[in-house]
This record gives C-alpha cells, structure tokens and sequence, in this order.
C-alpha cells in the first residue's frame, strides 16, 4: 500500500514536471525571447567529460528562462569527442557541433554565430586545465 501511494505521488509529480516544462517551452517560444544565450566550447579529445560538461549545461538551463544555444567547436579532436558530441546534438535541441581544421576557421565560424543575431554569452577553451570549473558556476550565474 505504502509503496503504491508512493510509486503514484512520484508518478504525479513527473507528470507536473512534465507540463510545466511544456508550458514553459511554449510561452518562450511564443514571446521570442529576444536575448538567446550561445555559449562556445572549445574542445579537443575531450571524450573523458564532454558529455557530463554537456549534461550538466542541459540541466542547469532546463528550468530558465532564456533561450540556449550550445555550440562546440572541435579543434581536430583524434578521440570519440565528435561522436559523442553528434549523439547528443540529436537528443538535444540547441547544440551544434562543428569540426574546426585550423584556428583561423574558428574565427570564422564565431563571426558567424555573432551575425546570426545570437548573443555569444561565454566562449570556454576547454582545452585549458581549471576551465571546468568556471564553465559550471558561470552557467549557474547565469541561470541564477
């Protein structure tokens, strides 16, 4: 009996989450948030904790207001790094992936970004020691 009420009163409470994330979903959509955040990664073999950085970005956006944009830059990454960043480009609405070959096309590619109307928000070079870390507290900033 005990555990039915509680099986249902999580059942419940999943299904609420549920709604309100639709919901909210959809008024951002309809009021066209005019301020979308694009947040740039910079990555290279970065397999060991590209999906946690990743995961760990979705669920701290997922319950704001703002309009997010991922986008990963692979700076010729030798490791499963591009795979696992395409996998979850196809669960995930908002992330991009891009292959870079040299460093100039980088700069290409963010003047793109920038003049799709995007507002680049952060741009972390993953590739550096210690990045981690910043990329989680100034997700939780702006989330906040």
């Amino acid at each position: 009996m005990v555990a039915a009420l509680f099986f249902w009163a999580l059942a419940v409470y999943g299904a609420l989450t549920v709604v309100r994330q639709v919901s909210r979903r959809l008024r951002r959509r309809i009021r066209q948030n005019l301020h979308p955040v694009a947040v740039v990664l910079m990555v290279q073999n970065s397999e060991a904790h590209i999906e946690g950085v990743l995961r760990s970005i979705f669920l701290s956006t997922a319950l704001g207001q703002r309009e997010w944009r991922i986008l990963v830059f692979d700076m010729g990454s030798t490791d499963d790094t591009p795979h696992i960043v395409q996998r979850m480009a196809m669960q995930h609405d908002g992330l991009e992936y891009v292959r870079i070959e040299e460093e100039g096309e980088f700069v290409q590619q963010l003047a793109r970004v920038c003049a799709e109307g995007g507002l680049v928000g952060c741009i972390y070079d993953l590739r550096v020691s210690g990045m981690l870390c910043d990329v989680a507290r100034d997700i939780r900033l702006l989330c906040g």
